[in-house]
């Protein structure tokens, strides 16, 4: 099974090589339309990469205080990610 840890770290090394395969952008929010005219939200390169290195600092401070279920700063960025299929159910915060 697959500890909390490291499915960050493998989130994270996914969300970093995807900005990077776009490229530095201005790092600001952008709403924009579509062709069909929905509202799209970008966010800039720079900025993902940014947030990134923000978990990742914080996956490498508390990872090794890892429990089962992780602590609770280490449970909340997995949420972001809830809809992969890695994501353990048991991680989810209560409340």
């Amino acid at each position: 099974m697959i500890t909390i840890t490291e499915f960050l770290v493998a989130r994270i090394a996914e969300d970093e090589a995807t900005a990077q395969a776009f490229g530095q952008a201005t790092g600001s929010l952008l709403l924009e339309e579509d062709a069909s005219g929905d509202l799209m939200l970008t966010i800039g390169a720079d900025r993902v990469l940014a947030e990134c290195a923000a978990k990742r600092a914080i996956v490498e401070h508390w990872g090794p205080y890892e429990t089962l279920e992780g602590p609770d700063l280490l449970r909340a960025l997995a949420a972001v990610y809830a809809d992969h299929p890695d994501y353990q159910p048991d991680w989810a915060q209560e409340g």
